[in-house]
């Protein structure tokens, strides 16, 4: 007999098997992470390119990257853009400033949200 917690990790990978990442190297004590996350929409992979549908753990994201996640990750309703030709992080910049994410809205520029940063 299995616990719900085996039960619920296991429909968790089944799930994400059907639609992986392509990617070979996402570390294994941190897959049934990365499998919730995509299943709850939280990170979906790059896009475009030869790169396009990856997860990519071995590289630095930017802080746009990291707002989406906190942003989705806390659920919080996210405006969608009105304009067009905003860049595509602008409706989760507005939200965390909204909610008061940030400790210096001032430093909340193009260049500082594009700027890499650890994951860790």
């Amino acid at each position: 007999r299995t616990s719900r917690s085996e039960d619920v990790l296991a429909e968790l990978m089944a799930a994400y098997l059907n639609d992986p990442f392509p990617d070979a190297n996402i570390n294994p004590e941190l897959l049934p992470c990365v499998a919730y996350a995509k299943k709850a929409g939280i990170v979906s992979g790059y896009d475009g390119g030869e790169l396009d549908g990856y997860f990519l753990p071995g590289r630095y994201i930017s802080r746009a990257e990291a707002v989406k996640v906190l942003v989705e990750t806390a659920g919080l309703p996210v405006a969608v853009a009105t304009d067009a030709d905003a860049i595509w992080y602008a409706e989760y910049v507005n939200t965390a400033l909204t909610y008061n994410l940030f400790n210096d809205e001032n430093e909340v520029t193009t260049a500082w949200l594009e700027g890499d940063i650890t994951r860790g």
